[in-house]
């Protein structure tokens, strides 16, 4: 059984390739991780008339992972180490899994463990004995 965790990059200073850019980046350094996909989410269906197929969502990524608190600990952290070293001073990265919403924007290191520590405990499942 997996578990998704859904990313959006956020950024108010990037245009759209910008974020494409990051947003690949990031996807790069998410499959180096023991995680079963990562992949574009989609907005839904292309305008009528229009050849192609769905549109993907701009910033965003959807992880695939197994259901491990281990596991969801070290994709937030890829995360975190993402967003510092792309030197993410105007961007925000919104993290989504299983109903709990993590926003990490430049606050301090042990600010952002704090809140991810949280995080993961609210939204990761269970440990299965």
């Amino acid at each position: 059984m997996s578990t998704e965790l859904q990313i959006e990059i956020l950024d108010p200073t990037a245009d759209d390739q910008e974020i494409e850019g990051f947003t690949e980046s990031l996807r790069l350094a998410l499959l180096e991780l023991d995680v079963d996909s990562v992949s574009r989410p989609t907005t839904g269906q292309t305008p009528s008339g229009s050849k192609g197929l769905d549109l993907a969502a701009v910033g965003a990524l959807l992880v695939a992972l197994k259901n491990s608190v281990e596991l969801a600990t070290q994709v937030v952290s890829a995360v975190r180490s993402w967003m510092h070293r792309a030197n993410g001073a105007t961007q925000t990265l919104k993290l989504t899994m299983n109903g709990q919403t993590l926003e990490l924007s430049a606050a301090t290191l042990d600010q952002q463990q704090e809140l991810v520590d949280a995080f993961i405990a609210a939204a990761a499942p269970p440990k299965q004995a």
